[in-house]
């Protein structure tokens, strides 16, 4: 099976999905996988995703009989999803919204962060009984 860039595209955008997770400390976790029964294909998709010098990991389901190859660094998911991104139809708003969440992770910390952080006034904490607390 011949893999292009434009073919692992194409099954991402039927069999596969990024997202962008926040952990309640602020960590932010992504993931980039494709799911898929056919374990040939799977295979293929995951040496063609490390002969470009990605870590795919590939993970079998074997109550539902398919299996998972995924990509959690963050690294790596910037990068694929920049590559698919003018290739990909319909999870154009899925790759766009995670490589923003990534943009706003790596500004964090910065200097500028900080400033915009400071800017935004803290909502004041209101009782159970509505009334507000004073800090």
């Amino acid at each position: 099976m011949k893999m292009t860039w434009n073919y692992l595209a194409g099954f991402f955008d039927g069999e596969g999905h990024v997202r962008c997770d926040y952990h309640p400390s602020g960590a932010a976790k992504v993931q980039w996988q494709v799911t898929q029964r056919n374990l040939e294909v799977l295979d293929a998709i995951a040496l063609f995703l490390f002969e470009y010098g990605y870590s795919p990991k590939f993970q079998p389901n074997r109550t539902k009989h398919c299996g998972v190859v995924f990509l959690n660094r963050i690294a790596d998911v910037e990068s694929i999803c920049k590559r698919l991104r003018p290739r990909v139809i319909v999870k154009v708003e899925q790759i766009d919204s995670v490589l923003h969440a990534i943009e706003n992770r790596q500004r964090r910390g910065t200097e500028e962060w900080r400033a915009a952080r400071r800017k935004k006034p803290r909502p004041q904490k209101k009782h159970k009984t509505g009334a507000k607390l004073k800090r």
